[in-house]
């Protein structure tokens, strides 16, 4: 049904007292929350856990070699996210690997790891991580009884941040949760070398505006094309990422008359070398949970332009050029301030600071007290 694969590390010898830990997750790819569980299983594992990733579809080869140098068992189902299967696949692996907790992210793993929850399993416990401060799903008031439903098999709900808590207690009351917010490794992307010509080309002479992040309509990477129109034509946007609508995005700069000048380089594997070479990273996003992308480029020392919406606003704490994502006008405005400003600026000192704040091993660390306290 899934195929196994593990690292010599992944033995049962670490688990003297931590509880093992098997992390649930849809892909394992390159977008935020993805990452962000790979960083966090192999800091668990050095804290001595034992950790497990079962990706239900599929996985980039690189972050599972990565996972597998980190001592982290991982398993691929290769199978569909939206099959019920999933939940019988879930019950399988925490069994065959004896983990004591089963910790979900991102949905649908949510429904299929609470239906695991409900049908297999009462001896382990069960978690799951909010990773967004909105959705789709709760704008259809017929699901509010199944969400529920799921939301209340989990022991405890981590939210990467207090409006993911505020906007999920307002969708679904009096869950337990905590606050468990997302960080980064800092010296990773402040002390990184920009990434030179050989590796990706990249023009010389020009302003290059920065967006890493998979394409998805709430990344709203369609309206940062738009603000291009908007900004002089030394002014070069550069998409990295991947995801199902990049080749829509890729259409309405090619319809707007502007390829040229937006440039699609697809996953970059050193990322933070690539936030070197930005001149402004901009993050239109219509929501988001926390924008680690954000506090990465605020770590490179690079001018960030965000989206006033709750996750990134009260985050960035008046650090950076705050923008409405639905403005492509108001979004060149702030891209031409942060250009003129420059990596100098107060502004980038302030967002550099604030990211400083925000350190992977802290977040390890809260992951961990939350396991060994239940």
């Amino acid at each position: 049904m899934f195929s196994q694969t593990e690292s010599g590390a992944s033995s049962h010898h670490a688990e003297a007292t931590r509880k093992s830990v098997l992390q649930v997750i849809g892909q394992l790819g390159y977008g935020g929350a993805e990452t962000l569980i790979l960083q966090v299983s192999v800091g668990l594992v050095s804290e001595g856990h034992r950790v497990g990733i079962l990706v239900l579809d599929s996985a980039d080869p690189a972050l599972l070699a990565q996972a597998l140098a980190g001592g982290v068992q991982v398993w691929c189902c290769n199978a569909s996210l939206w099959s019920p299967l999933n939940a019988l696949r879930i019950w399988r692996a925490a069994r065959a690997g004896s983990f004591d907790v089963v910790h979900a992210h991102l949905f649908p793993s949510l429904y299929w790891a609470a239906l695991a929850s409900m049908l297999f399993s009462k001896q382990r416990f069960w978690f799951y991580t909010e990773h967004s401060t909105s959705n789709g799903r709760r704008r259809i008031k017929t699901l509010k009884v199944l969400e529920g439903l799921a939301y209340r098999r989990y022991r405890m709900i981590a939210c990467i941040s207090p409006e993911a808590r505020t906007s999920l207690l307002s969708w679904v009351p009096e869950l337990p949760v905590c606050i468990i917010e997302n960080g980064i490794d800092f010296e990773r992307f402040s002390g990184a070398r920009a990434l030179d010509s050989g590796v990706l080309p990249l023009p010389a002479g020009k302003k290059l505006l920065l967006m890493v992040g998979a394409f998805r309509p709430e990344k709203n990477q369609r309206i940062l094309v738009e603000a291009m129109l908007y900004l002089p034509d030394d002014h070069i946007l550069v998409l990295a990422g991947d995801g199902g609508e990049r080749q829509a995005v890729m259409a309405h700069a090619s319809n707007l008359g502007i390829s040229e000048r937006v440039l699609f380089v697809g996953v970059v594997r050193d990322v933070e070398r690539l936030f070197k070479r930005a001149d402004v990273y901009v993050l239109p996003s219509l929501f988001e949970g926390f924008g680690i992308s954000a506090l990465e480029a605020a770590a490179s020392g690079v001018p960030i332009v965000f989206a006033d919406v709750p996750g990134l606003a009260d985050m960035m704490e008046g650090a950076g050029w705050s923008t409405n994502p639905r403005d492509a006008r108001d979004i060149a405005r702030a891209i031409s301030e942060a250009v003129c400003a420059g990596k100098e600026s107060e502004r980038v000192r302030k967002a550099k600071d604030v990211a400083s704040r925000f350190s992977i091993t802290t977040t390890v660390q809260k992951y961990k007290r939350l396991y060994d306290s239940h």
